[in-house]
């Protein structure tokens, strides 16, 4: 298995491709990662059987080019369109979206894609509403720096530390991503998100078809639940899932149960 790479515009977009299942998935990773976040999943076989896996990395993180205009190309509407671009290019059509953190509001974005999406996946996500609630997130000193420039290694490890159950079992690889992203994607998402560009992503779901199912970390997670089921999003209570003994990143800490749970998800939607 091996990252490839394809242009898209000027811009040169990381991404990985894997499996041989008639549905196509395509993940999404959050702020300062990249696909490899990811690898538990797409190196897991009953996934790949199941899917055709898609899972980029986004413009200016991971190994895609960082941008020489990054107070455009960095904004939530751009990277969402790098999305749709992608999925124009691979002629995805109809997949499930799993978006972990940041990730899940920018499949939101993807309007034409998100809209005809078959399932709509939220990893340790929350949809935005306009202006965006500061109940959605779970109070947290740590917060501060995910628009923080430039990081320092004690920074980013008292970061890591204070969304993972077990950080010193896995901290290095994503250390080592945060790194790798450019440090102007930080701020120019604040602003970003200070400017309110985005939709109402809470009304966006509110009028979606596509099947949601929202999971996240017992521990350590960022946002608060009970905000989440205050919105009035057409889900039942067995769509919102808690993953025991992990974060803001289930997927990464605890990749079996979230693997269980995104296979039974999509199994029952199927049919």
């Amino acid at each position: 298995m091996r990252k490839q790479n394809v242009f898209i515009g000027k811009k040169k977009v990381a991404y990985y491709k894997e499996g041989n299942g008639d549905q196509p998935i395509l993940f999404i990773h959050g702020n300062s990662l990249s696909s490899d976040i990811f690898l538990n999943q797409i190196n897991a076989q009953q996934l790949r059987k199941r899917f055709t896996i898609y899972a980029i990395d986004l413009c200016g993180y991971g190994d895609s080019s960082w941008s020489e205009n990054p107070g455009n190309d960095y904004s939530i509407r751009s990277q969402a369109k790098l999305i749709i671009d992608f999925c124009k290019l691979f002629h995805i059509r109809n997949p499930v979206l799993a978006g972990h953190s940041l990730g899940g509001n920018l499949m939101i974005e993807a309007e034409t894609i998100s809209r005809n999406a078959k399932a709509l996946v939220f990893a340790s996500s929350s949809p935005f509403k306009k202006p965006i609630s500061p109940e959605m997130f779970i109070q947290n000193p740590i917060t501060r720096l995910f628009f923080k420039t430039q990081l320092s290694k004690e920074e980013t490890e008292e970061m890591i530390s204070a969304v993972m159950v077990n950080p010193d079992k896995g901290a290095t690889p994503i250390l080592d991503l945060i790194e790798k992203s450019d440090p102007n994607i930080r701020v120019q998402l604040g602003v970003s998100v200070e400017n309110q560009e985005y939709n109402d992503q809470v009304q966006e779901l509110k009028s979606t078809n596509a099947p949601i199912l929202f999971l996240f970390g017992k521990e350590k997670d960022i946002y608060d639940i009970d905000y989440l089921k205050k919105l009035d999003i057409p889900i039942g209570s067995d769509q919102i899932q808690l993953i025991e003994n992990s974060g803001h990143l289930p997927f990464y800490e605890q990749a079996e149960s979230f693997n269980k749970l995104l296979l039974k998800f999509t199994e029952q939607i199927s049919g």
